[in-house]
């Protein structure tokens, strides 16, 4: 008897919750995960399914933004890992946003990035111990960025739980929003279901 899993994924109700989530947030962008496959669910699959509901994509590598660059996607394709040097090789499209959480990918970042207009996402660890900067790093390398001459930074965090009464993601929060402010820098952070952007 083979007892592998099944997963099945309704259309229907993946289309219901963006939509309850749009309804919820209608000012803010929603960002549709696809890494890994989108979860060994098919990126061709979910991205028929959400194409018209979603703002943006999110990867983890090269090889999906060429899956979604197949199905002729438009949206901005958010780079979760950060784009390393040997992914400069092909001219990285403007909806391509890259999110740069550690010192070598702002190296490679400003040595082969060649336009400083392109948004490009600098991450900030508001206390998870995840990725990205601590603040008073994340302060140096803005400036070393801006220095280089690329002024389209957004603020990127990641929090535990879009749940409202988990009182650490209001802690976590507050840091992001005050960061922003003293930064004067949109911001975007993200839990497992909800990626929200000002």
């Amino acid at each position: 008897m083979n007892l592998s899993p099944i997963v099945e994924i309704n259309s229907k109700l993946v289309k219901s919750n963006i939509e309850y989530l749009r309804n919820k947030n209608p000012h803010s962008k929603i960002m549709f995960i696809v890494k890994a496959n989108a979860y060994g669910v098919g990126i061709e699959n979910i991205y028929k399914v959400t194409n018209d509901l979603v703002d943006a994509y999110g990867i983890a590598r090269i090889e999906e933004y060429y899956v979604l660059k197949s199905l002729s996607c438009t949206k901005d394709i958010i780079f979760l890992s950060g784009i390393y040097a040997e992914c400069f090789d092909f001219k990285i499209p403007k909806n391509v946003i890259p999110i740069l959480g550690n010192e070598l990918l702002i190296k490679d970042y400003i040595k082969y990035e060649d336009d400083k207009s392109k948004q490009v996402m600098l991450d900030f660890d508001c206390g998870m111990g995840r990725f990205g900067f601590y603040k008073d790093d994340f302060i140096k390398h803005l400036y070393k960025l801006k220095n280089a001459g690329f002024s389209n930074i957004t603020l990127f965090s990641h929090i535990p739980t879009g749940y409202n009464g988990f009182d650490k993601s209001k802690k976590y929060i507050d840091k992001i929003l005050s960061l922003a402010t003293q930064t004067k820098l949109r911001y975007t952070f993200s839990n497992s279901p909800v990626s929200l952007f000002s």
